[in-house]
Parts: structure tokens; C-alpha cells; sequence
């Protein structure tokens, strides 16, 4: 399984040319913020260069992983947009179990060749299941999580394109990705 992922982020990225618009300011419902990390997770934090935030529209709360380039003047990169399988769920040290995605896209050998973003996103331990909703109408978690999707990629200073944000997912999360697709037609490059 980790080699097939592995295998899709690859093969997606370099699927849209480099010229691109830069994400632009989107007024959104929720607060983005930096979490305060403990010891622990600022160690992990540190080995892949990751910054971690969390969003709120103020009854439920998202957090999330980020690596961003190193910003290229006013290139914009491609976003991969993670979302783990239940397991990880809930704390952001819990994101460290499955470190393959961690090790490849963060490697400096592949950003060389592919540089990008990667938002890891933590769903609540209490969402049962991220599927749901219609094409076109997202559930409350799914509008959230596209929110912080646009949220972060707003505000960061490498800039995402918004013609090549991918989602991806292990298990509970691939669910969450593929509802993530069909909820925002046309939001997201691939699946």
C-alpha cells in the first residue's frame, strides 16, 4: 500500500505545467492558528522541517501538519493534501505512525525534482466517518477541512497553486479524500 501512494504522488504532480496562479485571499468562516507543540512533537516537527496549525470555525476544531518550499520569487507549487487513516486521528504526534509520506515528500532529493507543499490534516478522534454529504454540498467536516485547506495555502509565503492541490489518503482517510473530490468538483486536481 505505502508504495502505491508512494507511486501517486509521484506520478501527480508533475501532471500540471509550473506557470500558475498564486492562491488567492479567501474570506473563510474559520480561524487558522500555530498549535503549541510539546517536546515531542517539536523534535519530530524539526526533522521534516514541518510547521503544525489548527482550524477552527468555532465549534470544531482541525489540526494539521504543513511543509511548504523554500518560496522562488513568485513561483507557486503544487499542494498534496494528506489525510491519514483512523488511527492517526485526533493528536498531531499520531501523524508520525505512518512516517512514509513524512520521509518521501519532504526529502530534500524530492523536492528537488518535485517541489511541494504537504498538509497533513488530523481529523478529530469524535468524527466517525469523513464520507457523506452530495456533490456539491460538503458535511460540516469536509467544509471545514477545505477551508483549512484554502486557509493555509493563503497564507503561505511559498505560494500553492490552486490548479494542482491533490488529495490523497490512507484507508479512513482515502475515504475522506475521495468525499473531499465530490463534495468540491473541480477544487482539486486529482484524487
Amino acid at each position: 500500500m505505502k508504495r502505491v501512494v508512494l507511486a501517486a504522488l509521484v506520478l501527480m504532480l508533475p501532471l500540471v505545467g509550473v506557470g500558475a496562479v498564486r492562491t488567492a485571499k479567501v474570506p473563510l468562516c474559520g480561524r487558522l492558528s500555530f498549535v503549541q507543540a510539546d517536546a515531542e512533537l517539536k523534535a519530530e516537527m524539526a526533522r521534516y522541517g514541518l510547521k503544525a496549525y489548527s482550524y477552527t470555525d468555532g465549534t470544531n476544531t482541525l489540526k494539521a501538519l504543513h511543509y511548504a518550499p523554500k518560496p522562488k520569487g513568485t513561483r507557486v507549487f503544487p499542494m498534496v493534501i494528506y489525510i491519514p487513516g483512523s488511527g492517526e486521528r485526533g493528536d498531531l504526534i499520531k501523524q508520525f505512525r505512518q512516517r512514509t509520506v513524512f520521509d518521501r515528500v519532504t526529502a530534500e532529493a524530492f523536492q528537488k525534482e518535485h517541489p511541494c507543499h504537504l498538509l497533513a490534516l488530523a481529523p478529530p478522534e469524535t468524527v466517525g466517518t469523513l464520507s457523506g454529504g452530495a456533490p456539491g454540498r460538503p458535511n460540516v467536516i469536509q467544509r471545514l477541512m477545505h477551508d483549512f485547506v484554502l486557509a493555509v495555502a493563503s497564507s503561505s509565503k511559498a505560494g500553492v497553486d490552486r490548479r494542482r492541490r491533490y488529495l490523497t489518503g490512507l484507508s479512513y482517510g482515502g475515504a475522506g479524500a475521495y468525499a473531499l473530490g465530490l463534495n468540491y468538483p473541480g477544487e482539486y486536481a486529482a484524487v
